[in-house]
């Protein structure tokens, strides 16, 4: 019983670090939506130079995403998920 007690709390603790930091995830996910649009339309109109802008802040979302799921604290959604 006294066990248990002490271990609820961390248990607790662990799922809500795991949640906060999938939920900021997928906050840098829905970021890049709007960004790869706009380099498709930048392409696609032939702005291959114009497009870079997006891309690089397409390329800092996408990295802050999967630094956020990629350590430990992550492995068990990704296998879940994945």
């Amino acid at each position: 019983m006294v066990l248990s007690l002490a271990i609820a709390p961390v248990a607790v603790a662990v799922v809500t670090w795991v949640g906060v930091r999938e939920l900021l995830a997928k906050e840098e996910r829905e970021q890049t939506i709007p960004l790869a649009s706009d380099m498709k339309a930048q392409v696609v109109a032939g702005e291959s130079e114009a497009a870079q802008r997006p891309g690089s802040q397409f390329q800092a979302h996408a990295a802050k995403a999967a630094s956020l799921t990629s350590d430990r604290s992550g492995a068990p959604l990704k296998t879940r998920v994945g």
